[in-house]
């Protein structure tokens, strides 16, 4: 499993968890610029720290909201077994 902190780039995490994108739009409609081409190229370059500047949540929310949909995705796909 990924670790990650407030210098965690997107980009790894999306490399990681490829289904991560899918997830977060599910959660809000104003995520669906994860998928356009504008989206994935701000996630080449930015990290968690990034995106808590340019929202004003704390990096460790981020973080937080991030590890639940992981740990709530990898559940679901452990019981599919």
């Amino acid at each position: 499993m990924l670790e990650i902190n407030e210098n965690t780039k997107l980009a790894d995490i999306m490399k990681e968890y490829p289904w991560i994108g899918d997830e977060a739009v599910k959660m809000s409609d104003r995520l669906k610029i994860i998928n356009t081409p504008l989206g994935r190229a701000v996630i080449a370059r930015a990290r968690i720290s990034d995106i808590s500047r340019k929202t004003g949540f704390p990096p460790e929310l981020i973080i937080e909201k991030i590890n639940e949909v992981i740990n709530a995705h990898l559940s679901r796909e452990s019981s599919r077994l």
